[in-house]
């Protein structure tokens, strides 16, 4: 009866072990998927704070250009203005008191 009793016992152990490695597996499987699930939570809010500070500067870059570009085209007309032929002679007048030549005095080569 002793064997009976022993065989039964060791019997009964195998099941009873291989049941909790497939309630532990499982276990460690939902734990797994927790932790994915919450480490893709935690980089989704990283990302899109992440891309709204770059929205941000992106926005403050584009106004600079903007500027710069406006201030550029202003410094354009400036320099029209100053290099006009009509300010280049007056100044050439006024200042250094250059005349026109005559046509006669104009040799063309």
């Amino acid at each position: 009866m002793n064997v009976a009793v022993r065989t039964m016992n060791q019997g009964a152990v195998l099941p009873r072990l291989s049941v909790s490695i497939e309630i532990f597996k499982k276990q460690f499987l939902i734990i797994s998927l927790l932790m994915s699930i919450l480490l893709s939570a935690f980089a989704i809010i990283y990302v899109q704070d992440m891309n709204r500070r770059l929205v941000g500067q992106l926005e403050t870059l584009q106004s600079s250009y903007e500027n710069s570009q406006m201030e550029w085209s202003q410094l354009l007309l400036e320099q029209s203005a100053w290099s006009s032929q009509a300010r280049v002679e007056q100044i050439a007048r006024n200042q250094l008191n250059m005349v026109m030549p005559a046509k006669s005095s104009v040799i063309v080569i």
